[in-house]
């Protein structure tokens, strides 16, 4: 890649990759004072006194205090020994079983904060682009769209790493600046720098996979819903037949990191390709447009249709108190690609609502 093109579409974007670099630093700087309130909050002479009034119920006959989980204390000072050891501590001591991770409820859980700006970053790499005609320049120079988007995702996709690298070390330097060492006890590098690797490889996923559906659908706003829809009920099938949005696929890629983070590499390399291959087709004449692409129509409404029936039966069900959650999914499915359909290809028999749609704008 020339290194004239990586100057001229730094120049271009350099705004948004600054601010990228900025929000997702201050992610991790938010969640690092968040996570020092919520610690010191617990810690409080108040909290601790609250804790012990709902916690401890003191047994006569054993002349012991006895706790929630059915612990047993033989005064309340051992008790709150006992609560600064384990419950205070930033770290587990032992990876949950189900997703094999140490991290804690101080500031130190993932922080969802980077999945959603890496989403924006995807869409607003190519919304800048579009709105300013900033290909159509590159091109009179003499390069090519292909080149173009590999320039572009190479700048955004480093810069969304680096961002979320600088933002986990700085929640980690916050959280260890305010809170004394000996609530650091379980803390492990290995188990630290393995959860980094995850966010990182997830944020440039989600990233690449926003640029494509940007590239493909021709509205910021849907492509975030639609986004934000799958990163939180992903595991759709599960999500349907339970009626909520479950995570039990992804515990299971976390108890299995490695084929989880080879899943997510795939996805992300599978997404860059498919991009890379739909920029060199976009025209301005297309603008207008929905979906761009005319062969992925149908293939879109019915990506885009799973989201909306899954949303749209959880709003039935909630409402009618219904047991039968796949038949109330299949109808609510059907009515999201009907309402795709009319939405996407305005047939004649929907053009009177758009008209009264156009009039209330």
């Amino acid at each position: 890649m020339p290194k004239s093109l990586s100057k001229l579409v730094f120049r271009q974007h350099w705004p948004l990759l600054l601010g990228l670099l900025v929000v997702l630093v201050g992610a991790g700087v938010f969640q690092g004072l968040s996570g020092t309130q919520m610690w010191h909050s617990q810690n409080s002479p108040e909290f601790r006194q609250m804790t012990i009034d709902h916690e401890l119920h003191y047994q006569r006959a054993s002349h012991q205090y006895i706790d929630g989980d059915g612990r047993r204390y033989a005064s309340k000072k051992a008790f709150y020994r006992d609560y600064q050891q384990s419950l205070l501590q930033l770290y587990r001591q032992t990876p949950t079983k189900k997703t094999n991770s140490i991290r804690g409820m101080f500031g130190t859980g993932v922080n969802a904060y980077y999945f959603v700006i890496a989403m924006i970053a995807g869409i607003a790499m190519i919304w800048s682009t579009r709105r300013r005609y900033l290909n159509e320049f590159l091109q009179g120079v003499g390069y090519r769209r292909t080149q173009i988007y590999q320039q572009q995702t190479l700048l955004y996709g480093s810069t969304t790493a680096l961002g979320v690298i600088i933002g986990s070390l700085a929640n980690l330097a916050i959280l260890a600046g305010s809170i004394p060492q000996r609530y650091f006890a379980y803390f492990k590098w290995s188990f630290w720098l393995r959860d980094l690797t995850n966010d990182v490889l997830m944020a440039v996923m989600l990233l690449l996979v926003a640029g494509l559906l940007r590239l493909t659908i021709n509205n910021g706003v849907i492509v975030f819903a639609f986004l934000f829809a799958m990163y939180l009920d992903w595991w759709l099938p599960l999500a349907v037949y339970r009626q909520s949005g479950t995570h039990y696929g992804a515990n299971f890629l976390s108890r299995n990191w490695v084929l989880g983070d080879s899943l997510v590499v795939l996805l992300g390399l599978a997404a860059w390709v498919v991009a890379r291959w739909l920029s060199h087709r976009y025209s301005n004449e297309q603008r207008q447009q929905v979906i761009l692409v005319a062969a992925l129509r149908l293939p879109v409404i019915l990506l885009l249709s799973l989201p909306v029936g899954l949303l749209v039966s959880q709003v039935i069900n909630g409402l009618l108190a219904a047991e039968h959650g796949l038949i109330s999914f299949a109808i609510s499915w059907i009515l999201g690609v009907v309402g795709l359909i009319a939405w996407i290809y305005r047939p004649k028999w929907s053009q009177r609502l758009w008209q009264m749609v156009a009039m209330l704008r």
